[in-house]
């Protein structure tokens, strides 16, 4: 008697294929994202010279440059409605800077004259955003600021012989950030 061994066949459904959305990193919601940057502080140093001459017919007046000198600036941005929003009025600013130079002496012979030299200003910045936030910007800013440059007395009561000079100026100016 003969066996007969039949093989069968297994019949399989084929697996459904992986949702290859639901395996993706789920999106973040909007209230998630981060909106634009309200406050941008920033803190360096620059390196300032001076030459002053004065030319008058009736006076004479000293001659007074200054070397190559450090001076610590201050700048911040702050956006106010950054804070609570992120559309166009979002990106309308104030622009603050403060400047102060490393104290140096002004020498005369053997005589010498403490010097300072100091800057503030304040404007207006629009930010015009580049793609992602906080990215790439270009920026365009009108303002206003002093600056002046002080040449003391000597500790003897002598004059340099230079006045000191104080000035205001406008600013008009455009930037950019690219990263």
């Amino acid at each position: 008697v003969g066996a007969v061994e039949a093989e069968a066949d297994e019949v399989r459904e084929p697996e459904p294929e992986a949702d290859v959305a639901a395996e993706a990193e789920p999106e973040p919601d909007a209230a998630n994202q981060p909106g634009p940057r309200a406050l941008e502080v920033s803190v360096g140093v620059r390196v300032q010279t001076r030459g002053l001459r004065y030319t008058d017919a009736l006076i004479s007046l000293g001659e007074h440059s200054l070397d190559p000198t450090p001076a610590a600036r201050l700048d911040l941005r702050w956006y106010p409605a950054a804070h609570v929003t992120d559309g166009f009025i979002a990106n309308l600013g104030l622009d603050v800077h403060a400047q102060m130079m490393w104290p140096v002496d002004a020498t005369r012979g053997a005589v010498s004259f403490n010097t300072t030299s100091k800057a503030f200003g304040a404007g207006l910045r629009l930010r015009v955003p580049m793609g992602e936030p906080d990215k790439n910007e270009i920026g365009v800013l009108v303002g206003y600021g002093v600056q002046d440059f002080e040449i003391e007395d000597a500790s003897g009561g002598q004059t340099p012989g230079v006045p000191g000079v104080s000035y205001g100026f406008v600013r008009i100016g455009a930037d950019g950030r690219f990263v």
